[in-house]
């Protein structure tokens, strides 16, 4: 482990000595981004009764003011409880992913975009079970994290069986509790992830073969 690491595993996101390097990072993928505490936030507070009530109770408004990092327009809201390895970590997946989602939408704009990402990721075309909007939302947040992690740390250094793990993980945890049981069907959350993810991969370090 290098002391950049040890570092950045040790100290809070948001303390001084942190909060600039997590910032730099944010306006890297998107100048627009704005890192806020979910603790710090009023609007956060609302979310977090809305995500409550859309999940029919199953995303406890405690567990997410500490729990996962969140997205709205160009502000990622993220757990003062996290520290600055797991800021950095999450970046790529919600500003290049989500932040980038948000613009789309807004033809341009990030907070023309809330209201149709927000009724897509929860409403298309069910708020449970049968969420498939908001599973290909997170899977197009995969690709793009993926796509940083191959021009960042090359691809030649990118393992296929560290893919597999990843894209497995989020077929699980689209199932789960924390994103309101999205999908019942754990064939249709491997078919959007491998589709999304390992597709956009494949393509772009050109020599991977994929059997999903």
């Amino acid at each position: 482990m290098t002391e950049t690491n040890l570092f950045e595993d040790e100290v809070l996101w948001w303390s001084a000595a942190a909060k600039g390097q997590a910032e730099a990072l944010a306006k890297k993928l998107d100048p627009k981004t704005k890192l806020v505490r979910k603790d710090k936030s009023p609007l956060w507070r609302f979310v977090a009764w809305f995500l409550f009530l859309v999940s029919f109770g199953y995303a406890k408004r405690e567990r997410m003011y500490e729990w996962m990092a969140v997205t709205i327009g160009r502000r990622v809201y993220i757990p003062s409880t996290w520290t600055l390895g797991e800021a950095i970590a999450v970046l790529p997946h919600e500003v290049l992913g989500h932040v980038a989602q948000y613009k789309r939408y807004g033809l341009g704009i990030h907070w023309l975009g809330i209201v149709p990402f927000l009724v897509i990721y929860f409403l298309v075309p069910f708020p449970i079970l049968w969420a498939y909007g908001r599973a290909y939302l997170e899977a197009e947040a995969v690709k793009a994290d993926w796509d940083y992690r191959a021009d960042y740390i090359g691809a030649e250094h990118l393992s296929m069986e560290l893919l597999r793990i990843d894209v497995n993980s989020w077929v699980s945890r689209i199932r789960g509790k924390g994103y309101a049981f999205a999908l019942l069907s754990k064939t249709a959350a491997k078919d959007i992830f491998w589709s999304a993810a390992v597709t956009h991969i494949t393509r772009k370090v050109g020599a991977w073969h994929v059997d999903a």
